[in-house]
């Protein structure tokens, strides 16, 4: 998401665990944290809309998500000054 959006604030998500994943405290601390960054990034309409998102929040099954993640392509500069036009209400001129 960070290379989507250079140079705007995207919050981190929260890490994770191989070993001890399923103590009640990591899970309990976990949910938490999971919690803050979904409130965290639904106030920013530019991060909702992106396909990371969407990939984070409704991944698919069978698939792993970092596997997914690293499957959506990088934006092109154009599209990211287009990104960067639209979210910041700038025009040509």
């Amino acid at each position: 998401m960070r290379l989507s959006w250079p140079g705007l604030y995207v919050p981190f998500v929260p890490g994770k665990k191989i070993i001890g994943n399923k103590d009640v405290r990591f899970i309990i601390e976990r949910r938490y944290f999971l919690e803050r960054f979904f409130m965290q990034m639904s106030r920013y309409d530019y991060l909702l809309a992106g396909p990371e998102y969407a990939v984070f929040s409704r991944p698919k099954e069978g698939i792993e998500i970092e596997k997914q993640m690293r499957d959506i392509p990088l934006y092109q500069y154009t599209q990211l000054v287009s990104n960067f036009k639209l979210l910041l209400n700038l025009n040509d001129e």
